[in-house]
């Protein structure tokens, strides 16, 4: 599953107060997360990614990525869910003094849950 949002961030969005998108996405893991700026500066956007409470990036907590000329790409290899979950992308430009548009790729590989192969095992031990 690939599902790419567009996020519009105005100036002077703070840290405190950032603008936040919330995606939904299919069981599996998420293989793949790139924030692609426009062309021209924006080295006064940062991103960062969460699910519920828990910053999944960048890892170290209340960190932000710094967006600056070229697309970021990282690839966390993250799957400690089961079912359908959300997560939340958060961009703040405290700085800024236009409005940046950021694209946002999420990847998905679906695929086979703890949950579901858990359920597979022990229905092979009745």
């Amino acid at each position: 599953m690939f599902r790419t949002i567009e996020m519009t961030v105005p100036p002077k969005t703070t840290v405190i107060f950032p603008i936040t998108e919330t995606v939904k996405l299919s069981p599996g893991t998420l293989s793949l997360v790139r924030f692609v700026p426009p062309p021209g500066p924006s080295w006064e956007v940062y991103a960062r990614l969460l699910y519920r409470e828990f910053q999944l990036i960048p890892r170290e907590e209340g960190e932000w990525i710094p967006l600056e000329k070229y697309a970021v790409e990282i690839r966390p290899n993250w799957s400690a869910w089961d079912g359908t979950y959300f997560v939340d992308v958060e961009m703040c430009s405290p700085q800024a003094r236009y409005s940046h548009q950021i694209i946002v790729e999420l990847e998905v590989e679906e695929g086979v849950t703890m949950r579901s192969l858990l359920a597979k095992l022990i229905g092979i031990g009745r």
